[in-house]
């Protein structure tokens, strides 16, 4: 083969390969992926089947015209709720709130919405000085930050929250003087309701013990992305809070009894040791399922694209659990 038949192969394949990955990149990055879980919950208040659909880091990604797409797509999966934790707007690109305001004014008429603050809500709250929670329920949202709400969906008693924050374990909480979120959590579990919390960063629920510290039938969190690339057979690359490979990035993760049991021991050695406050492990000392829902999530911030990594739908159905553990938190 001549040098010049030999260039012509090279040009053509380069070009293919160019094709694919331009092909790879706009798939991964538009194309809508719908992931649905079915949780079986220990609650008695739980006796129907509750779907919500699970949004979140949007950052201002926009599915088909005004995200018709993205908005059809909710609709046909039916939720009874719809809860988006946090980064609908990204501060890189815009200070405004238009793109997300004409995507939830699209979600109320599906069904209620609930939003919890993200990183990106705070960076324009903080140094805008924009008024997001009231541009956000301008147009039908309710936005939870330290607070939450008592309803009832299809005749389900539901304490719905939302918290901005890391959510330490109560011990850690003291030693970081975050005793503002402990006080919350505390207030917010407090109740026989079907208890639901729509936390933006994941961190502590996955890597610290705050699933077992904290008693909430779901956690509903994002931030991570999902590692923004994800390597076949390794999984994330990397996370914020988390660092590379971080591992669990996305899915659902529930407690177990000889988790909670490890997780008092070593907490309650460290406190003590430390001389920290123990009044709250005394107080809750029984153990309860919790269960942590975190998506991949919708959009980017920076300017690397999600590869390997399409945005990311999330559907849960929570199920009452039959049998004799069955019973009211």
């Amino acid at each position: 083969m001549g040098k010049r038949k030999i260039k012509q192969v090279r040009i053509i394949i380069f070009c293919i390969i160019t094709i694919l990955l331009i092909t790879i990149l706009l798939v991964h990055n538009n194309v809508l992926d719908t992931t649905n879980y079915e949780i079986e919950i220990i609650n008695s208040t739980l006796n129907n089947r509750l779907r919500i659909v699970h949004l979140t880091d949007i950052h201002d990604s926009v599915f088909g015209v005004n995200n018709g797409n993205l908005i059809l797509e909710v609709e046909e999966n039916e939720p009874d709720l719809i809860f988006i934790t946090g980064d609908l707007v990204n501060t890189n690109k815009n200070a405004d709130t238009s793109c997300a305001k004409e995507l939830i004014a699209g979600l109320v008429e599906i069904a209620p919405v609930y939003i919890s603050l993200g990183n990106q809500e705070i960076s324009l709250i903080d140094e805008k000085k924009i008024d997001v929670i009231n541009e956000y329920e301008s147009v039908g949202a309710t936005v939870l930050n330290f607070s939450y709400i008592d309803t009832a969906i299809k005749g389900i008693k539901c304490r719905i929250g939302g918290i901005y924050g890391y959510c330490l374990p109560e011990v850690y909480a003291q030693e970081a003087h975050l005793e503002n979120e402990s006080e919350y959590l505390m207030d917010f579990q407090n109740t026989n309701s079907l208890k639901l919390l729509l936390c933006h960063m994941p961190v502590n629920w996955v890597d610290s013990f705050s699933l077992y510290d904290w008693d909430a039938d779901v956690v509903f969190s994002g931030h991570a992305h999902g590692g923004q690339i994800r390597i076949p057979f390794v999984g994330g690359l990397w996370a914020p809070d988390q660092g590379w490979f971080p591992g669990r990035l996305s899915g659902v993760y529930k407690t177990n009894l000889d988790g909670w049991k490890q997780s008092r021991k070593e907490i309650l050695e460290y406190a003590r040791y430390m001389k920290y406050d123990t009044s709250y492990y005394e107080r809750q000392n029984q153990y309860y399922p919790s269960n942590l829902v975190l998506s991949r999530g919708l959009g980017n911030t920076d300017w690397m694209p999600r590869i390997n990594n399409p945005p990311e739908i999330v559907v849960v159905d929570l199920i009452p659990e039959e049998g004799e553990d069955a019973k009211d938190k």
